[in-house]
């Protein structure tokens, strides 16, 4: 008993420390059509930064199934500026991570890095958001990949389960496909198709920008007006 009194003490303690070295919540909108929110927090020295676009599963049409699950997975493959390998090593030098991923509603880039370089990652980030290249090699590698994973996917009984589930749900609806596409569309993109995507849904119109961390809020409205697609 003493030992879980202990415990829910040091617990209290935790949180009452982080919520007194947390700042208030930040919103602000911009002309463009950007949501930024940002939460100050003093207790440690992470920025963590994501961008997410509305988009996704849920704007495809049927004949471009996974054309959003093959766009985010080229992008980190190479920018106007970097290249594959560029790329993983400015990242490996930061102590950055990124990530961009696409989920049934939304398309999501971003990261999290220290305090020190948190300026130099944040331009990567601006980099891998608005300058992807789509090498034609990489779309190449990353088409085969998507295809290999769609080809044995109906030997795993849960996706099976979960693909019969949500055709039962949502009927026609685009929640009802895969996001990984289908293996026809799959094949069948161009790397113009995933060019032509990017831009028509990479725009700051309803997008939001979440930042935390111990950045003054007045040099990250600087970058985030920077930002500005």
């Amino acid at each position: 008993a003493a030992d879980v009194m202990r415990n829910r003490k040091a617990l209290a303690v935790a949180v009452v420390f982080v919520a007194s070295t947390a700042g208030a919540v930040m919103v602000r909108d911009f002309p463009n059509g950007l949501k930024w929110i940002h939460r100050p927090v003093k207790h440690n020295r992470i920025v963590a930064v994501q961008l997410f676009i509305p988009g996704g599963l849920l704007n495809e049409p049927a004949e471009k199934v996974g054309v959003t699950a093959l766009t985010t997975a080229v992008m980190l493959k190479g920018t106007t500026v970097r290249n594959a390998l560029q790329l993983a090593q400015a990242m490996e030098g930061l102590g950055a991570s990124f990530g961009v991923d696409a989920q049934p509603d939304c398309l999501s880039v971003g990261g999290q890095v220290t305090l020190d370089n948190w300026k130099s990652a944040f331009d990567l980030f601006e980099d891998i958001l608005l300058n992807p290249s789509f090498p034609p090699s990489e779309v190449e590698k990353e088409r085969e990949a998507l295809l290999n994973a769609l080809r044995t996917r109906h030997e795993q009984i849960f996706v099976v389960a979960d693909e019969r589930l949500r055709r039962e749900l949502y009927g026609d609806h685009p929640y009802a496909r895969a996001e990984e596409g289908e293996e026809n569309t799959v094949r069948a993109f161009t790397r113009e198709d995933l060019v032509s995507w990017h831009r028509e849904r990479f725009r700051p119109e309803g997008a939001v920008l979440v930042t935390a961390g111990p950045v003054p809020s007045a040099v990250l409205t600087r970058l985030a007006r920077q930002l500005g697609y």
